[in-house]
């Protein structure tokens, strides 16, 4: 049997520390349970541009984060969408043991399928069930957009002479001029 002193639970990182009478100081991370959160995707497929585009069909990879200090174990993540016009084609990945603050990628790419009416600017809404360890599970939402990014670009080039350019425009050449 050994005296404990102090017993003390630090919040900021979840640590309890024990302070004994002549054995020593001892901390432990009990308390700690994974966290877990996408940190990034790729999409390949379609026509190759890595963007989501209205009637095509795409592979999806998407990487978890663990911020939490313990593992989690046996992960297994399940895709769904409530966007009309897409479809998940393949929902069903595994992605192993997480490290705990760590991250892993799925194993088998999801598939993701859109219609042809889906718009180009509109957002697709999904969310990733994964479930771990003994019992526990995370719902994960992210969106994607549609299309390619749109630029706020507005000019009338009308009743301009070639080669004039719109007040405040400027041009700049470099390298040898053609001859």
């Amino acid at each position: 049997n050994v005296r404990v002193d102090m017993l003390q639970y630090r919040s900021s990182d979840r640590l309890v520390i024990a302070a004994t009478h002549g054995r020593g100081l001892y901390s432990s991370n009990v308390f700690v349970a994974p966290a877990l959160r996408t940190s990034g995707s790729t999409l390949l497929g379609g026509n190759g541009n890595g963007v989501l585009d209205p009637n095509e069909c795409n592979r999806f990879n998407l990487t978890l984060a663990n911020d939490g200090g313990v593992a989690a174990t046996s992960a297994t993540g399940v895709l769904s969408t409530s966007t009309p016009g897409m479809t998940v084609v393949q929902a069903n990945s595994s992605y192993g043991t997480i490290p705990g603050n760590g991250s892993a990628n799925n194993a088998t790419e999801f598939r993701l399928s859109s219609a042809n009416t889906l718009a180009c600017g509109s957002a697709v809404n999904l969310s990733l069930q994964v479930s771990y360890g003994a019992g526990q599970s995370a719902t994960l939402p992210l969106t994607l957009d549609v299309g390619a990014p749109v630029f706020g670009l507005d000019q009338n080039f009308d009743g301009l002479t070639v080669p004039a350019l719109p007040a405040g425009w400027t041009t700049s050449a470099t390298g040898t001029p053609p001859p």
